[in-house]
């Protein structure tokens, strides 16, 4: 009873996310958050009665116990439909690890997913939030269904307007002047920047073995190709305002500040992933990281 609980709370959880609106999503990820908080209560009352757990220390079924999950599961039940594909490797594990693995699947659906929609209400908080999950290496449910709420009904996080969200994030970065999303060229701007900086978020959902190559493909030509119409916005405002040119380049700051940003992730990334194996090459790696955090 327990475990087909779990299962039912798990379902609802996941149900509950996939039908977010404008409407209803606070009020959605606030029963979410019940629902996996119930989840977990059932959870750890089984796991205080499964064997192979703290309390049960004693029994030693645990081979016995992957032997039979092993012999009852057929892995090529599905061949047919697979074709020349390749059988995956599965790995089985014993009850006490698997209920441990679904507790920290229900714990980062819970202040991964949840805790983002709720408490992102700002770019820079957002942004932040999804480093510390990609850091985490959170599971990838928590991931997609980060991901498929990302961006929806037309509002980051089905609540706040990108355009606004870039201007105040520019202000506080760049300390751009108000009036300047208040200008044809400025608003242009901003709504040129909602998909690039949609792709700054998006990416630290993504796997950290996938990072680098969503950024190399997507992300680093189109940020170099906004520097120049960056510039052309900081002419456009300084003729407009009457301001010389030493007035401070706030939307090519702007750019810059993020371009250099997602080259560090990047490098930082690579770094962690062991793609710089000899001691020169983590040399060099580790001299252009101190040249662009300076």
């Amino acid at each position: 009873t327990l475990i087909l609980g779990f299962q039912m709370d798990m379902f609802d959880a996941c149900a509950l996310m996939t039908k977010l609106s404008t409407e209803n999503v606070r009020a959605y990820v606030g029963e979410v958050k019940k629902i996996v908080s119930s989840g977990s209560e059932k959870l750890k009352k089984v796991r205080k009665i499964v064997p192979g757990t703290e309390q049960s220390k004693g029994i030693d079924s645990e081979k016995d116990e992957v032997d039979v999950v092993s012999l009852s599961f057929d892995s090529l039940i599905n061949r047919r439909l697979l074709g020349n594909a390749p059988v995956r490797k599965v790995k089985f594990q014993n009850h006490a690890d698997t209920l441990a693995t679904l507790s920290v699947v229900m714990s980062e659906l819970d202040w991964a997913a949840c805790d983002l929609i709720l408490h992102g209400s700002t770019l820079g908080r957002i942004r932040r939030i999804l480093a510390h999950i990609s850091a985490a290496s959170v599971n990838i449910l928590s991931r997609s269904l980060i991901v498929l709420n990302l961006y929806f009904d037309d509002m980051l996080l089905g609540q706040h307007n990108l355009s606004n969200m870039i201007d105040q994030n520019m202000q506080q970065i760049s300390g751009a002047h108000p009036s300047l999303a208040g200008t044809e060229y400025g608003r242009s701007f901003l709504n040129r920047l909602g998909k690039p900086i949609y792709d700054t978020l998006k990416v630290l959902a993504l796997n950290r073995n996938r990072q680098r190559a969503y950024a190399d493909a997507l992300m680093l030509r189109e940020w170099a190709g906004l520097k120049i119409e960056a510039t052309a916005v900081d002419y456009y405002f300084r003729q407009e305002k009457g301001l010389d040119n030493q007035a401070p380049p706030f939307a090519t700051n702007y750019v810059l500040y993020t371009t250099v940003w997602l080259m560090e992730h990047h490098l930082g990334t690579g770094v962690e992933l062991g793609l710089f194996p000899g001691h020169h090459d983590l040399s060099v790696a580790f001299w252009y990281w101190d040249f662009l955090l300076s």
